[in-house]
């Protein structure tokens, strides 16, 4: 258990999980992280009034009651929650996808802005990207940046594209970009997979981008279900909390 504290304010921080685990693991394993947000909640109880005391004689001044001070009390509560699942790999299985992620980082790295709160934080993630990409057997400097998070040479190991003839076909991913026409009217978004592979679907509503829109800033996991002979527009968008850990459809 880890205790990292937060400075007091109403504004979103922009920060950096790690998770250091142990070396003696094998795939398949399986690692569970909660993480919760504590605070510190104090409150003061009143005394009940004390009953006074009967006099034993009528010539004698009634006696004072005794005076009783609040009670304070304090306690941690719990303001928010989430939870990792991860799930253990080869490392031929990992090693593409980090160098993909490694590209994307050094690009997003080179176009941020100085002032940036979250430059730091993306420096910080591409120096333990760099490091498990040397750990599974790659060349990070070799590794050059890219929008796409494309590498040289090398080409997906698992292809994301489902075979046909299943009706319908489901991707899986966080949204990368959202698309506006020349009028400024939204016209769809893409999505990025795990294994690095893009998919642009088209959309009209304005439901749709407020619910994309979300899912971009939040960097919320979604997966959208398409129609096999229409795999442009999507016919259900899920909002997901758990890892991706597949992507074959449904």
């Amino acid at each position: 258990m880890t205790f990292v504290p937060i400075p007091y304010g109403q504004g979103r921080y922009a920060g950096l999980l790690s998770v250091d685990l142990p070396t003696a693991t094998r795939r398949g394993d399986v690692f569970t992280i909660a993480v919760r947000q504590l605070t510190q909640v104090s409150a003061t109880v009143a005394p009940s009034p004390p009953r006074p005391r009967q006099p034993k004689s009528t010539k004698r001044a009634p006696a004072k009651a005794a005076i009783v001070k609040p009670r304070s009390f304090s306690w941690r509560q719990v303001l928010g929650a989430f939870q990792y699942t991860l799930t253990m790999k080869d490392a031929s299985e990992l090693l593409y996808p980090e160098e993909r992620l490694l590209a994307s980082l050094k690009w997003r790295i080179g176009v941020m802005p100085s002032s940036s709160r979250w430059l730091p934080v993306l420096q910080r993630y591409r120096d333990l990207t760099e490091t498990r990409v040397r750990d599974f057997g790659g060349e990070p400097g070799s590794i050059p940046p890219s929008q796409a998070g494309d590498v040289p040479t090398k080409t997906p190991t698992h292809p994301e594209q489902p075979s046909p003839g299943q009706g319908r076909f489901e991707f899986s991913g966080k949204v990368t970009a959202i698309h506006y026409d020349r009028f400024g009217d939204f016209c769809g978004f893409t999505i990025t997979s795990e294994e690095g592979r893009e998919h642009r679907f088209r959309g009209r509503e304005h439901a749709v981008e407020e619910l994309v829109r979300s899912a971009w800033t939040e960097r919320t996991l979604v997966s959208v279900l398409v129609a096999e002979d229409d795999g442009d527009w999507p016919a259900v968008i899920s909002l997901r909390r758990y890892q991706l850990q597949s992507l074959n459809p449904k």
